[in-house]
């Protein structure tokens, strides 16, 4: 299993994104909860802190979205 994607998010939890062969999973922080919307509209389900996505590349929109989400921007 490889770490795809990592960091600290500023409440200073943890979030790593694993790409297994077969198996997608990305863990998120404790204060997300499901479903995520991704970009394209796509809902994801969240259990017990895990999403199992498609891809990389939906792993990687997942990675957005939890970021978007712990990290919103204004707008102005």
């Amino acid at each position: 299993m490889q770490v795809i994607n990592a960091g600290t998010n500023d409440d200073g939890t943890e979030h790593k994104h694993y790409y297994a062969p077969g198996e997608h999973v990305v863990l998120t922080p404790n204060n997300v909860s499901g479903p995520i919307i991704l970009a394209d509209g796509t809902e994801v389900d969240v259990t017990d802190r895990v999403v199992v996505v498609e891809s990389a590349e939906q792993g990687e929109a997942v990675a957005a979205a939890i970021e978007a989400i712990n990290n919103p921007t204004e707008e102005s």
